[in-house]
């Protein structure tokens, strides 16, 4: 079939673009007659300060009627976006191999593993090294996020009690942990917003990774406000907005209605593919939330140590939470408790999500462990809550 050239509206101002001799084309995604799709709006985008493909417009023109594009010359990495009637795909520019095809509409893979109460324990890091490293190198979108309370306030619950030698060494130790393990982000507990002098502070600012909690202000310097939200970005340009949601009381803090304060964060919701809360502040309240937010897609959560097997879907949101640990001395006491790690496989269609589906597992000294009884850690399901 003859390609059919056409001109392209450049937008930014300098010398002018050429074409290169190749040209890719646009099929309709799943459809084995490989129909042009004719009359769609391609644009290629910079991206925008959190890596989405959310800046300047470089380049726009329309697909032709036998689903053909000129490829500009002389672009700087961007994205490549595909608009028409069900939303926009993305893909990370420039592409290898060309000349080659597109697809309308897109599916992009997003793997979110969570994970939340870990109350001082580090187990099985290696075994959850290993897992990570498998899953990062299957897939292209993976990120790791923490619904909160990574230490333990209370000090008669140290070992010895009391010893603020022990917490300053488990609070720093758990943020390393962390680190290593490469967090994208995590919600503040109630465990870290109760501070403890200064040593909660110094060890939250060591995390490579944003701490969350919209509905959290800091008035008092022992402890940093938290940010309010934060967006990941796919390999393709996509956005995954996360607002932090927590719960929680402290000298000079103070935690407002989360169902308030995320009502600031709407506007996510449209500039984002997956629009999200992360949150410490128990399942019921999580049903709330979703009940008083159902443009939600997602809520992570923690606080109430629930462990549900499988995520809930409740008033058109996911609800997924994945157990945790006792907030006892989990760092000596119980280092051979089994590592609860929910996954959340997520496909996008185009620019929305289009099914989210997921899955607690289990790690400990033998490997990985598809499931587990709620018994073996002793958690509350959604039907028993503490």
């Amino acid at each position: 079939m003859r390609l059919i050239r056409f001109s392209i509206l450049i937008l930014l101002l300098g010398p002018a673009v050429k074409c290169w001799s190749d040209t890719l084309k646009v099929f309709s995604a799943g459809d084995d007659n490989r129909s042009p799709m004719a009359g769609l709006t391609v644009e290629w985008v910079a991206a925008d300060d959190w890596g989405r493909a959310g800046g300047p417009v470089l380049a726009r023109t329309k697909v032709e009627t036998d689903g053909s594009i000129g490829v500009p010359e002389g672009l700087p990495a961007c994205f490549l976006r595909i608009t028409g009637d069900q939303g926009s795909a993305h893909f990370a520019w420039p592409r290898e191999g060309l000349p080659g095809d597109l697809h309308y509409p897109q599916y992009t893979e997003v793997l979110i593993l969570h994970d939340n109460d870990h109350h001082f324990h580090v187990n099985h890091e290696a075994i959850l090294a290993q897992k990570l490293e498998s899953l990062r190198t299957a897939h292209e979108n993976v990120y790791l996020l923490h619904a909160g309370d990574i230490f333990v306030r209370h000090s008669r619950r140290w070992n010895p009690p009391g010893d603020e030698s022990y917490y300053r060494q488990w609070t720093v130790r758990m943020i390393e942990s962390m680190n290593r393990l490469g967090y994208n982000a995590m919600t503040l507990g109630n465990h870290e917003i109760d501070y403890q002098g200064r040593m909660t502070r110094r060890a939250l600012r060591m995390a490579n990774f944003p701490l969350l909690g919209a509905n959290v202000s800091v008035t008092k310097g022992r402890l940093d406000p938290p940010a309010a939200y934060t967006i990941l970005a796919t390999q393709n340009g996509l956005g995954l907005a996360f607002v932090g949601l927590s719960t929680g009381s402290a000298k000079g803090v103070q935690v407002h209605p989360p169902a308030e304060a995320l009502a600031r964060y709407a506007y996510l919701a449209g500039e984002n593919a997956l629009y999200g809360a992360l949150t410490h502040i128990g399942y019921r309240e999580d049903r709330l939330l979703a009940e008083a937010h159902p443009n939600l897609d997602l809520i992570i959560g923690g606080h109430s140590h629930t462990l549900l097997l499988e995520p809930e879907f409740h008033n058109g949101v996911t609800i997924a939470q994945a157990g945790g640990f006792p907030h006892v001395d989990g760092g000596r006491r119980f280092p051979d408790d089994p590592l609860p790690l929910g996954i959340l496989r997520i496909q996008l269609l185009n620019d929305r999500v289009h099914s989210i589906k997921g899955e607690v597992i289990f790690l400990d000294s033998v490997g990985v462990r598809p499931a587990a009884p709620q018994a073996v850690l002793g958690l509350p399901g959604p039907g028993r809550l503490p």
